[in-house]
């Protein structure tokens, strides 16, 4: 019994060892910053200063580099800073020479790469007049960035009150921004609608929003051919009786393709490939598909409908459910 008892703490000692060891060299990897703030004219709020015990305006935080968005919820907001005279806070900025660089996921990621031995980060109070707003547009993506300069974001400024329409006229263009291969730039906002709502509910003492490029991945369509079904009249599928062909090949699915990469050769490719692996059934000694159809899947309803075999239909059908990463469209046969 006694050599159980050994044998088990032994046992637990070895494990504690290990997980010591293994925390102790997975700490070493996780670096950390001491964050100094340039307050450029303002100072912190008394509330703020008691909230984080302080005695003067001398501020530091510790955050994770691998932990940006906690990092950010750290820092101080427009209302922790009291403003100079007729200016409102418009952000935080890692370069206060042109302010060029807010405090974004990738102007931090670029810094760090910048600067691999460094332990510290000043940031920068922005002011700008009250009455205004700053609009960040932000590429977001690592691979994108803004093409005249090599920087992630754009700054505009425009009247406070500006309005959705407003805003977005001063957009950049997708022209303005490095493409990134397999994605498509789908906007900056989900709608106006839904950027009046956020410009609505910016405080007057809070002079920036940040709107971040939406980039999209393009859908990869896969199309697969079936010659013995067809779509009846509740919109369900059915198999075709007396079907003159069956297919003799292998488990045939077209190679899986690109959305924008799709053109009509594409499709007439994939048909004449399929066409040619078709076999006539015992009884016939011909047979004729006048044409191949879409047989297109409504997800609202459940049901299916054929519409014609083009590359308008697919782009049309894969833009009207914006979700999709990938999808398959099966084709089915019109006999004569």
């Amino acid at each position: 019994m006694k050599k159980k008892i050994v044998s088990l703490c032994l046992c637990i000692c070895i494990a504690l060892m290990i997980c010591a060891v293994f925390v102790g060299c997975n700490n070493k990897y996780i670096k950390t910053y001491s964050v100094t703030y340039d307050l450029n004219g303002g100072s912190w709020t008394e509330e703020f200063k008691q909230s984080k015990s302080m005695e003067s305006n001398n501020l530091i935080s510790i955050i994770n580099a691998l932990y940006y968005e906690g990092a950010t919820r750290s820092l101080p907001k427009y209302g922790d800073i009291n403003a100079p005279s007729g200016k409102i806070f418009a952000g935080w900025y890692i370069d206060d020479d042109t302010f060029k660089k807010p405090w974004t996921e990738g102007n931090f990621n670029a810094y760090m790469a910048e600067f691999p031995d460094t332990t510290t980060i000043r940031v920068h109070a922005k002011w700008i007049n009250a009455g205004s707003l700053d609009v960040v547009y932000y590429a977001k993506n690592s691979n994108s960035y803004f093409t005249s300069d090599n920087l992630l974001c754009r700054v505009v400024n425009v009247s406070h009150s500006a309005t959705a329409d407003q805003v977005l006229s001063t957009a950049p263009s997708v022209s303005q921004m490095a493409p990134i291969d397999g994605y498509e730039f789908k906007g900056w906002v989900e709608s106006p609608e839904a950027l009046q709502t956020q410009l609505s509910e910016v405080e007057s003492n809070n002079g920036q929003i940040m709107l971040s490029a939406n980039w999209k991945a393009i859908p990869m369509v896969t199309l697969s051919y079936d010659c013995a079904s067809r779509i009846d009249e509740n919109g369900d599928f059915q198999t075709i009786e007396n079907c003159p062909v069956w297919f003799d090949g292998p488990t045939y699915t077209y190679p899986t393709v690109r959305r924008d990469q799709i053109t009509a050769d594409t499709l007439t490719q994939a048909t004449t490939e399929f066409e040619s692996y078709l076999k006539l059934n015992e009884g016939y000694t011909s047979y004729t598909i006048t044409k191949w159809m879409i047989a297109e899947y409504n997800m609202n309803t459940g049901k299916y409908e054929y519409k014609d075999y083009t590359v308008s239909n697919i782009v049309e059908y894969l833009e009207g459910y914006d979700y999709l990463t990938s999808w398959t469209f099966t084709l089915l046969p019109i006999y004569a």
